[in-house]
């Protein structure tokens, strides 16, 4: 829902007592956004849809940037003209279905979605037709960034595995369950791919992970946990 903090609003949440609502309000500049969606004003007060891919997708980014986890440093994310762009996205697409971003802004919002979705089966045409985008600028987004699609994917499913071999939680799951949670295979793929990135084994990685852990709590210092891994610009 986009107000004009400008005017006086009062926000309804319907819903019973018990149910536990989270809101996000995320404020930006009135003239940039209009700047970039000249027809912004029109749709105050009027509900956005999040629910399709690109709405999800934002919503998660910007709940990042607003949201620190305590005790937690804050990861690098969009600066103020990014947010715009996105929350204008939003609007765009509840206003005519397009997103009207830029390559740049649609390889976070992609990074995003493919995180959330490691274990699935993931295409390029099948992600472009999610995004609204063609095959083509899919690719073109992707070797903007020096990388491809493939490789994106790959290097973010095995950062996946040492982030999951690293917590204490998913110490008693196997690596092969593992492995296939973030989308490899088999437990030998992961290890093939584990060892060229790392150039350590999962269960070598596994167990030197464990031992530290171990130190840090003789010396009754509080392990941290392992950060999530994000993609450097």
């Amino acid at each position: 829902m986009l107000y004009d903090a400008r005017r006086p609003f009062e926000d309804l949440l319907d819903g019973h007592p018990s149910q536990i609502a989270e809101v996000l309000i995320v404020t930006v500049p009135a003239a940039p956004l209009l700047e970039s969606l000249r027809d912004a004003q029109r749709l105050c007060a009027i509900p956005i849809p999040v629910s399709g891919v690109v709405g999800r997708s934002i919503t998660r980014l910007l709940r990042s940037v607003v949201v620190e986890p305590a005790g937690q440093p804050r990861h690098t994310g969009p600066d103020e003209a990014d947010v715009i762009a996105y929350l204008a996205a939003l609007l765009r697409c509840a206003k005519d279905g397009t997103s009207g971003l830029n390559r740049w802004h649609l390889f976070a919002l992609l990074d995003v979605h493919l995180r959330q979705n490691l274990g699935a089966a993931q295409c390029p045409a099948g992600l472009a037709k999610l995004f609204g985008i063609s095959e083509r600028t899919l690719h073109r987004t992707f070797g903007d960034e020096h990388t491809t699609f493939e490789r994106h994917l790959l290097r973010r499913r095995v950062e996946r595995l040492r982030e999951m071999l690293s917590q204490p939680r998913w110490s008693q799951v196997s690596i092969g369950k593992l492995a296939i949670e973030c989308g490899f295979a088999d437990a030998a793929h992961a290890s093939r791919t584990f060892k060229a990135y790392f150039r350590e084994t999962p269960r070598d990685y596994r167990a030197s992970a464990r031992d530290g852990r171990a130190r840090m709590v003789a010396a009754g210092r509080r392990p941290q946990p392992h950060p999530e891994a994000t993609y450097s610009r």
